[in-house]
């Protein structure tokens, strides 16, 4: 009887060890998310290196949640007409923020962050395509008058061929 009364205490302290490690991940989903939910209208500019503009293009970015993951709708309207949808998940695994990016081609992006005040840090890398990018966003000010900063650099490729872009992105909320 003993025995099988430790056993059920010891059974009842792993479920509560397990239970509170989902709502530490949760409320660090929520902590860390939380100040991108609504929708955003701006523009996303890529530079060379050297400063000279090689991109724009208007972004419509939408973010709600489902349960415990944040989901993004990413409208991207490039300067040619074309229009690009992608969808994109926000969580957290083993205290790490994730953000996966399911583009319309089928291409899947992994960007692994983690919080730094009230910025976050993402960086990504493909060694396939021997690249990887590391950026920081944050929104400042509440309300409409909220802006949302993306600001980072990518390389592309390695050795003397390699590719440096900087980015950034700037938008409003507009709900």
């Amino acid at each position: 009887m003993k025995h099988s009364a430790r056993v059920r205490t010891w059974l009842a302290l792993a479920g509560l060890l397990i239970a509170s490690a989902a709502f530490g991940q949760s409320n660090l989903a929520r902590i860390a998310f939380s100040p991108y939910t609504g929708e955003w209208r701006g523009v996303f500019r890529t530079y060379s290196a050297e400063g000279k503009l090689i991109d724009s293009l208007r972004v419509h970015q939408k973010y709600f949640w489902e349960g415990n993951t944040q989901k993004v709708i990413i409208t991207d309207l490039h300067a040619d007409g074309r229009k690009e949808i992608s969808h994109a998940d926000n969580f957290v695994r083993h205290d790490s923020l994730f953000c996966v990016v399911r583009k319309p081609d089928g291409q899947e992006i992994v960007e692994i962050g983690r919080l730094a005040g009230r910025r976050l840090i993402w960086r990504h890398v493909d060694p396939n395509k021997g690249s990887q990018e590391i950026f920081k966003e944050y929104v400042k000010g509440r309300g409409r008058r909220a802006v949302y900063y993306i600001d980072g650099v990518g390389v592309y490729g390695s050795g003397p061929q390699a590719t440096i872009l900087l980015f950034e992105g700037r938008y409003r909320k507009i709900k």
